[in-house]
């Protein structure tokens, strides 16, 4: 039986998850991927995996008129501690304040991504902040299934994808609050297993910690930060990094995120946040500590309307068009497209390895200077009309 297409597949394991008989196995592709595999002489042939399946059933969920604020937490600590500006961490703690549980992506003791909950708010670092790579979900979404069949109130992050499988594991229920990602795609987890153990030969050392988005030198450039246990430290940019260059120029993300699905305006979760990219500044109600971080909100649905009504107290925002989110998250209107090599790159990964595939592909770039961004933000209010889906879009209203 064929759950779905294999370009198609986002990997979220609900069909696993799902089976009654368990039919259904996960294995590793040659990309590093995981993938549904059905064992036919198990399968009743009963579509419970096709049922839960995000690219078979996607939650529609564009009636209410959408939302935008530019904002970030009113705590520097927080925003300092953020990938952007600490919005997740703002939501996370009006759920705990509930007695309520909160899933993410963490790195697990052997840096590895994977989807984890906690229900304190000390517990909160562990989910903070960006980790570029595919998370394992395990068993994430039974957990939550039954916490909800319990009572309990549930907060879940992460990308479209993930947040519609969930709804269709779970169903709909007043105590499930969801949070969507804006999603430029998911590296390949063993493609960031190979670029750790390099690092580790590089330093001569195992590593004690990771920041996929360190804020140096700014907020605005992608940088990444890793700790060894001999003392020693690693810092690389979105120009030298060879696990951003990878990911950012769209060489070793999953299929299924070059293909338009989950990259519009019919956002899963009920909040969406992201990272708000060219940001433009309003003079008559200015943002304070833009230079640490600016998020994203994107509100679209009551339920997200009251979550934004529960935290404004805690937060700076500014009301923004829809436009602006837009122009500054591409993934709101359609996928980025993958790299014209990829398929080179990866035939180049199995026969010759990571450290080819670095010199040949991840080469550093030269440094883009700031004139770039200022043009911009010059041209954003035209640039939006080339990426706008449907007349529904508020286009500055």
């Amino acid at each position: 039986m064929t759950i779905c297409e294999k370009d198609l597949c986002c990997g979220c394991m609900a069909c696993m998850n799902a089976c009654p008989s368990g039919a259904i196995t996960r294995y590793t592709d040659g990309e590093g991927f995981w993938f549904p595999e059905v064992d036919d002489a198990l399968c009743t042939g009963c579509n419970s995996c096709r049922r839960v399946c995000p690219v078979h059933n996607v939650r529609k969920n564009d009636t209410f008129q959408k939302k935008v604020f530019a904002c970030n937490s009113l705590s520097d600590e927080t925003v300092l501690d953020s990938s952007s500006g600490g919005l997740f961490t703002e939501i996370a703690k009006l759920i705990l304040s509930k007695n309520g549980v909160v899933f993410g992506a963490v790195l697990d003791d052997r840096f590895r991504v994977i989807h984890s909950s906690v229900s304190t708010e000390s517990g909160l670092a562990r989910l903070r902040g960006s980790k570029y790579v595919q998370s394992d979900m395990k068993d994430v979404f039974p957990q939550i299934k039954g916490l909800l069949e319990s009572g309990r109130i549930v907060l879940f992050s992460g990308t479209p994808c993930q947040v519609a499988a969930l709804y269709n594991f779970a169903g709909e229920n007043r105590n499930l609050y969801t949070c969507d990602i804006i999603c430029h795609g998911v590296p390949s987890p063993m493609f960031f297993e190979d670029y750790k153990r390099d690092l580790e030969k590089r330093y001569k050392s195992e590593i004690s910690d990771i920041k996929f988005r360190y804020k140096k030198p700014c907020w605005e450039v992608f940088s990444m930060k890793v700790l060894f246990k001999n003392g020693q430290e690693y810092a690389g940019d979105a120009f030298n990094d060879p696990f951003l260059r990878g990911f950012l120029t769209d060489r070793v993300s999953r299929p299924s995120c070059h293909v338009y699905g989950f990259a519009n305006l019919n956002r899963q979760g009920d909040v969406t946040i992201a990272d708000f990219w060219r940001y433009i500044p309003d003079d008559e109600h200015p943002l304070e500590n833009r230079k640490n971080g600016i998020s994203l909100l994107m509100l679209n649905n009551e339920k997200g309307q009251a979550v934004f009504e529960e935290i404004a107290s805690r937060i700076r925002y500014v009301a923004k068009p829809v436009y602006e989110a837009v122009n500054g998250n591409l993934c709101l209107a359609k996928p980025y497209e993958p790299s014209w090599d990829r398929s080179n790159f990866w035939v180049s990964y199995r026969q010759r390895g990571y450290q080819y595939c670095k010199k040949r592909y991840l080469r550093p770039k030269n440094y883009v200077p700031p004139l770039v961004s200022a043009l911009n933000k010059i041209v954003t209010k035209y640039e939006y009309e080339k990426y706008r889906l449907h007349d529904k879009i508020d286009a500055g209203k």
